[in-house]
């Protein structure tokens, strides 16, 4: 736009100028200098112009810079949480793996009940690590969010949370398919903030997902017996809430949740294709 503006006036210039020569020389005119003041105008009015550039250029690169320490800071602290994440599951998981191996040939002559049960323990713990390295891969690939369906997607993070504890994770899923990339994404993450806020905070025993998913609709409900919480109160402080609610508004879906102490949580997510293809009409 900028370019058109400057040919435009380059060219009412310099038809002014050739008009205003004609009328000096024809003798009709008697201000020879007229061309010259309107020639330091147009001087001066590329020089505004090409210092408005410069400012929004360094304006530019100083936003930039800022973008990048930011993407550094966020790179930095995720690299953080999946180290923490390894340390916290997988690590200590194959620590637990490694003491029952050690232990097993002795047992086995003395107690063969008990180490039958420290077989299953330990198949238990190796199937978990499996599933935590395999969630902790995705966290890695983000891309690789797509190449499943949601349905595996979360059997799969069941089995890594059921895996970092003894807590039972039942996974039912009634219906799967493909979804929109940016919907899939957003279930994925709000049934994994979920099941850590469970894990971390609901000291439940029982803990089960539920997906419907089709063409037009898809819902999951994530509910655990745990000690629940007040959602307005000073317990959900930290949990994610907040996020979990704007996530969900990006796709233009609904957030439920209920949460007593006598009866558990249950969180609920559901959308509606053609609401979300409204709304990014």
């Amino acid at each position: 736009m900028r370019a058109v503006m400057f040919v435009l006036v380059v060219l009412g210039f310099l038809g002014c100028f050739g008009t205003h020569a004609f009328l000096v020389d024809t003798g009709r005119l008697n201000s020879p200098y007229l061309s010259t003041f309107g020639f330091l105008a147009l001087v001066m009015w590329m020089s505004y112009e090409l210092a408005g550039e410069v400012l929004m250029k360094v304006q530019l690169s100083s936003e930039l810079l800022q973008k990048e320490e930011e993407l550094r800071e966020a790179v930095a602290e995720e690299r953080t949480r999946i180290g923490s994440d390894l340390h916290d599951s997988v690590t200590q998981t194959l620590f637990s793996t490694a003491a029952i191996a050690d232990a097993l040939p002795e047992v086995w002559d003395r107690h063969p009940e008990e180490a039958r049960r420290g077989l299953d323990d330990l198949l238990r713990l190796t199937r978990g690590a499996l599933a935590e390295m395999r969630a902790l891969l995705l966290e890695l690939r983000p891309a690789s969010l797509l190449e499943k369906t949601l349905g595996e997607l979360l059997h799969q993070l069941g089995g890594a949370s059921a895996g970092r504890t003894r807590t039972p994770v039942e996974v039912e899923i009634e219906s799967d398919g493909r979804l929109p990339a940016e919907v899939q994404v957003t279930f994925y993450r709000v049934a994994q903030e979920a099941l850590h806020n469970i894990i971390k905070h609901a000291q439940a025993t029982e803990i089960r997902m539920v997906l419907v998913c089709d063409d037009e609709n898809v819902s999951l409900t994530i509910h655990d017996n745990g000690c629940g919480f007040e959602e307005n109160g000073s317990s959900a402080t930290g949990m994610g809430l907040h996020i979990m609610r704007e996530r969900v508004r990006a796709i233009h879906g609904q957030l439920r949740i209920d949460s007593s102490s006598q009866a558990g949580t249950t969180v609920e997510v559901h959308w509606v294709r053609q609401d979300w293809q409204k709304n990014k009409a």
